[in-house]
């Protein structure tokens, strides 16, 4: 299944469910009754999912961790993650249009991108995927980063 195909009813509501959730984790209210509110009208749409939105889905989730700086990367050594590998997958999965392969590379933390770079990339691959609406949420947050960045270099007068 690809994130461009037609999504059941069930995949919009658990993602939108999954945003909302993670956007209560950033705002630090992820132990709150509102998220547990929304971890509970999450098992309706989860339970009609097949597994291949089930996948996608936790993917989703696993990198909307990157907007609350709590991202987990999956296993890789760190050869895996050097602009000479990683890059290198990356790169061409970005020039054929492998959209979901782009996101599966970046989860792995490439160490050659920065977290407002890999923002970038994410924002870019969802955008193009099709869902805008998360994209918008990347492209914000590698914006915020940007303007972080530019914060620490300035120096008092």
């Amino acid at each position: 299944m690809s994130l461009q195909t037609e999504v059941s009813p069930a995949y919009r509501e658990y993602a939108r469910l999954t945003i909302r959730l993670h956007e209560l984790m950033v705002a630090g209210l992820g132990e709150s009754e509102a998220a547990d509110a929304v971890r509970d009208q999450m098992d309706g749409p989860w339970k009609q999912l097949t597994g291949a939105e089930r996948d996608h889905l936790a993917g989703l989730s696993a990198d909307l961790y990157m907007l609350s700086d709590e991202e987990i990367l999956e296993p890789a050594a760190p050869a895996e993650r050097g602009a000479n590998t990683l890059g290198v997958a990356l790169l061409a999965a970005r020039a054929r249009g492998d959209w979901e392969t782009v996101l599966s590379l970046l989860r792995k933390g490439p160490m050659f991108l920065s977290t407002r770079e890999i923002a970038s990339f994410r924002a870019e691959a969802y955008d193009e995927l099709g869902h805008p609406d998360i994209a918008r949420l990347f492209a914000r947050h590698a914006n915020k980063l940007s303007a972080e960045e530019v914060s620490r270099k300035v120096v008092p007068v």
